[in-house]
């Protein structure tokens, strides 16, 4: 089996921006892979909004929850859980 290095890996994810998951009981649109950080922008689809604060750590709106990603597992090599079950519960396609 051919080995994929992280670089290529993550490079690899980027035709998935723009597909839904569902994860963490709720569904989020992949919108931005981080190649530097090894990590998956996702962020929330209607109905799944957060209240943002301005430049003061003041309430201003309520806009799309985002969250982090990472694409590999710290501890032990290989893939991260989090990927893992992202990947698992694409919706549609």
């Amino acid at each position: 089996m051919q080995r994929i290095d992280d670089q290529q890996l993550i490079r690899r994810l980027r035709p998935l921006i723009g597909n839904r998951y569902r994860y963490l009981q709720q569904e989020w649109s992949l919108v931005e892979v981080l190649v530097d950080e090894g990590s998956l922008v996702l962020s929330s689809l209607p109905g799944g909004y957060a209240i943002q604060h301005d430049q003061f750590g003041r309430a201003s709106r309520r806009g799309p929850e985002t969250r982090l990603i990472p694409v590999f597992d710290t501890r032990g090599g290989g893939y991260s859980e989090e990927l893992q079950e992202l990947l698992a519960n694409r919706i549609g396609g």
